[in-house]
């Protein structure tokens, strides 16, 4: 089975950032739940929470390890919310990572074929 090539950011133009109210999360410290739904055919969120507004970076990977998706985003001091579209990736199986400060938390999130 052939390996597909990283993708470069361009293709991937459905990823959003926005501030969010979600109760489960630990507002005192930087804190990410797992995306929902997981796995997810269309649309899947991942919440997230920020100590101060300050700068996120979010990678996804591969199950190979090679990076398909890689930026930073401005995050407010509270809940966030990143909004992902399966059809910014190819069916499978993915790790997600979101790093704030020297803080890096990694989930696995799976993206199923209509």
């Amino acid at each position: 089975m052939p390996i597909d090539q990283p993708q470069t950011n361009e293709q991937f133009r459905s990823i959003v950032v926005a501030a969010t109210s979600i109760t489960d999360l630990d507002l005192s410290k930087f804190d990410v739940k797992q995306n929902s739904p997981n796995p997810f055919s269309e649309k899947s969120e991942i919440y997230f929470s920020s100590t101060t507004d300050s700068e996120v970076e979010f990678k996804v990977y591969n199950m190979v390890g090679a990076v398909v998706y890689s930026n930073k985003f401005d995050a407010q001091k509270g809940a966030n919310t990143i909004k992902l579209e399966a059809n910014s990736f190819a069916a499978g199986v993915y790790i997600y990572s979101i790093k704030s400060g020297n803080t890096t938390i990694t989930k696995r999130m799976v993206v199923t074929s209509k």
